[in-house]
């Protein structure tokens, strides 16, 4: 399997397997210690695996300090993500709904990623590929919006796979 300028395929089987290991992460929330300003052992792994599955293939060839800096971002715009979502947006004084939220951090998430991967990658997204982004990822979070609060992780996981699938696709057909 190609890692580095992936095809489609290798690229959605890796986001769909990034997504899907929230569900064994989940299980660290019992325990979810907070590493650093707000920042959970949980929230870490997230990230870190979504960059590295995700993100990080979109490289032409291996980097490391560019993975690491996509790592980085990764856990960064999902943390905040989060937080804008868990709060109502209230930094903003928008004070949304919960539901709203969520859907919205789903399209700023993915707008933001794209970013992070233009910028570390590099690669040039074409202009409609930002817009593609965003409207996936609200989509991917209005999903998200009803199975994140679900008691079973498999269900929660759901949201994750569809929101970093989309995420990925968007990625993947809007590069230029």
């Amino acid at each position: 399997m190609k890692y580095y300028n992936a095809s489609l395929n290798t690229r959605l089987i890796l986001a769909f397997i990034s997504g899907a290991m929230v569900f064994p992460i989940s299980f660290l929330e019992n325990i979810n210690p907070v590493l650093f300003l707000d920042v959970s052992l949980s929230d870490v792994f997230i990230g870190a695996i979504f960059a590295i599955l995700v993100m990080a293939p979109f490289q032409k060839r291996k980097n490391w300090l560019k993975s690491v800096l996509m790592i980085i971002a990764s856990i960064a715009i999902y943390t905040f993500m989060v937080h804008l979502a868990v709060t109502k947006y209230a930094m903003f004084s928008l004070n949304i709904n919960y539901d709203m939220g969520v859907i919205i951090s789903g399209g700023f998430g993915a707008l933001l990623t794209g970013v992070a991967v233009q910028l570390f990658a590099p690669i040039k997204l074409k202009s409609i590929g930002y817009l593609i982004l965003i409207i996936f990822g609200l989509l991917a979070g209005y999903v998200f919006s009803h199975t994140i609060d679900s008691q079973s992780s498999l269900i929660n996981s759901i949201g994750f796979i569809i929101w970093q699938g989309l995420v990925c696709l968007a990625m993947a057909l809007f590069k230029k």
